[in-house]
């Protein structure tokens, strides 16, 4: 299976920038949330091995496998063919018990081979039971168990706005995918932003479909109002039908100490972003880039960080070449060079541990 299935599976719909005050990023937040068709959650009674169909994947995208799905639709049950992306494969491998490297390499093999396998299995695990199949323009983007439910990118907005305005903490930007919304917010600090400083703030990333998880993380704001998410502390929540009425207090609890650790980072950004790097920083780095970006980008950028004068190579200047390196990528895989402020940082910052890793709500 091609890995850049993976990427396609998080394409971009939308990226779009907040300005003005608090209250009118707010607005606009709102307006883009809103300015949505949201997800159909079908609850499938029944699907029979006979409903796995393989495709050709220049026909469908890349997918090698749809399925037969019963959807309500203007009141009535139609029998709708929905492809199923990367994301959502990876759950039905998980749900059959299958590993993702047979699924890979029996989809390589021929999409036919694969939905012979799904249909075998499934009969053989599954039978009838109940799944939710998340379906956005008939491809199906998630599947899950009967106990999760969609917690959607309004309702975390509205947890998080008055804590969030309390803390003097706006919108700055966001990003909107097939799976995956990530709202940045910015700690409104005047003196910082007259001193163009790496701001505080907090990233949170909500996927209603896919991960069906939301995730909030300290964050760093850069002069142009795009942020970098910081990998300490890091708080999550799957969305489970369970524990749901107790999400409000625990966002609330935990937002203070969300930011607490991006002031700590931000505060020894501004210390270090001008000293030499040393070679721990650079190997982390470089691990991070290889991570994120893969191993090309990441030669191409250490080599252009390695011809710089030795006194000149400081987190600061390699944050300035991976902003060049990756400014024509897409606005998502931008996102995946998150990481290097993380690793350049990895010994210095506040870190107060993983809040609540995977809680359930």
């Amino acid at each position: 299976m091609d890995p850049a299935r993976i990427d396609s599976a998080s394409s971009l719909d939308i990226e779009r920038s907040f300005r003005g005050d608090s209250s009118n990023s707010w607005k606009q937040l709102f307006v883009l949330l809103a300015d949505r068709e949201g997800i159909r959650d079908d609850r499938v009674r029944t699907v029979a091995p006979t409903d796995f169909v393989s495709r050709d994947r220049e026909e469908s995208d890349g997918s090698p496998l749809s399925v037969r799905l019963q959807l309500r639709r203007a009141g009535k049950d139609v029998s709708t063919v929905c492809d199923i992306d990367t994301v959502a494969l990876h759950h039905l491998a998980g749900h059959l018990d299958i590993k993702w490297g047979v699924m890979q390499a029996v989809a390589d093999l021929s999409p036919m081979a694969l939905a012979c396998l799904v249909a075998e299995v499934w009969r053989e695990k599954v039978g009838e039971g109940t799944l939710r199949w998340r379906v956005v323009d008939s491809t199906v983007r998630a599947i899950v168990t009967a106990d999760y439910t969609p917690l959607n990118d309004i309702a975390v907005a509205r947890l998080l706005e008055r804590p969030l305005t309390s803390l003097g903490i706006s919108p700055t930007r966001a990003l909107r995918s097939s799976t995956e919304t990530r709202i940045e917010f910015v700690l409104n600090d005047s003196a910082q932003r007259q001193r163009g400083a790496h701001r505080p703030g907090i990233v949170v990333r909500n996927s209603e479909t896919g991960h069906a998880m939301l995730t909030l993380s300290p964050g760093l704001v850069r002069h142009n109002g795009i942020a970098t998410r910081l990998s300490e502390p890091t708080l999550e929540y799957r969305h489970v039908i369970s524990n749901r009425d107790a999400l409000a207090e625990r966002l609330v609890a935990a937002l203070p100490s969300l930011l607490h650790s991006a002031r700590g980072a931000s505060e020894r950004w501004s210390k270090i972003r001008t000293l030499r790097c040393t070679p721990q920083q650079v190997d982390a780095a470089a691990g991070s880039l290889e991570r994120g970006l893969g191993k090309k980008m990441r030669d191409e950028i250490m080599k252009a960080f390695g011809t710089r004068p030795v006194e000149d190579r400081t987190p600061s200047a390699l944050f300035a070449i991976v902003a060049g390196a990756t400014r024509d990528l897409p606005p998502w895989k931008r996102t995946n060079s998150d990481m290097l402020l993380s690793a350049l940082l990895a010994d210095t910052v506040v870190k107060v541990g993983h809040l609540a890793h995977a809680s359930a709500i």
